[in-house]
């Protein structure tokens, strides 16, 4: 399973609104530990041993890739703070405590300038042995992730930037981000990719809400970040909010959908592509 989320989201009504990104508590690692040497990754009886490492990096730019490897999850959390902070909780099962244990050296957590990735002992230990390293980092809120698991699951809340999120036989288990907004007729709300919002300042895309109807300010805004450069996607959406009839509890068609010709038989396009 794939998994994306390439868009930044804007919200402007007339001047700009600066985002702000939720961080939800994440268990402790000291509770983490506790939990993992007296569950381990499973309710079987086979012998465990856990760790938690802190893992020093220093990027080259402000982008990771994370590989968890077999069985590993990974956790990022946008904070304020302008650094990058991992840690590693390392988990190792074998016939008994002891030979998990030892395996526990010869798992290596490797961080160059670019990625963080895993490196540990084949099975051969014994027919039962097994490990995974899952990750908890920090980043800043305006970040680049590019994070891959195998058997684990995926977690991204408070970062915006070019997410690529890919899952085999796990789960995306992030919590949204969330922008409450008071809309009154008249104001507008722009959803914008980072190939406009990297480029063009807020108060140039404010000023260009401000002074053009919906059809020239959304070319206008392309326009802007071409005009920068256009090193990336340029996506922008433009809703404004209009005077209408109150929706019920029940829902209604509004618009162009209430016209049937307008509404596309997708089984029918299938068929025809096919």
């Amino acid at each position: 399973m794939r998994l994306a989320r390439p868009l930044a989201v804007l919200a402007l009504l007339v001047s700009p609104t600066i985002l702000h990104a939720q961080i939800s508590q994440e268990e402790r690692d000291a509770d983490w530990l506790e939990r993992c040497r007296r569950d381990g990754m499973s309710s079987d009886a086979r012998g465990r041993a856990c760790e938690v490492r802190a893992v020093p990096v220093k990027l080259s730019g402000r982008s990771i890739a994370i590989d968890g490897e077999r069985n590993g999850g990974i956790r990022v959390i946008g904070w304020a703070g302008d650094s990058v902070k991992v840690t590693a909780r390392i988990q190792a099962q074998a016939r008994t405590d002891a030979i998990a244990q030892s395996m526990l050296p010869n798992i290596r957590v490797v961080a160059d300038g670019r990625s963080v990735r895993s490196e540990g002992p084949s099975t051969n230990y014994d027919d039962e042995a097994g490990w995974s390293v899952s990750y908890v980092v920090y980043v800043p809120r305006r970040f680049d992730l590019d994070l891959e698991a195998h058997n684990g699951s995926l977690g991204v809340s408070g970062v915006s930037g070019k997410l690529d999120l890919r899952t085999v036989n796990g789960s995306q288990d992030g919590v949204p981000d969330l922008l409450p907004l008071s809309l009154q007729p008249g104001d507008r709300v722009l959803l914008a990719s980072d190939g406009l919002t990297d480029l063009v300042e807020e108060s140039v895309i404010a000023e260009t809400l401000a002074s053009r109807a919906d059809d020239d300010a959304v070319p206008a805004l392309v326009a802007a970040a071409l005009a920068r450069g256009g090193r990336d996607n340029i996506t922008c959406a433009l809703a404004s909010v209009v005077d209408g009839p109150q929706i019920s509890s029940d829902g209604m068609l509004l618009g162009a959908v209430r016209d049937p010709g307008n509404v596309v038989d997708l089984a029918a396009v299938r068929s025809v592509s096919a």
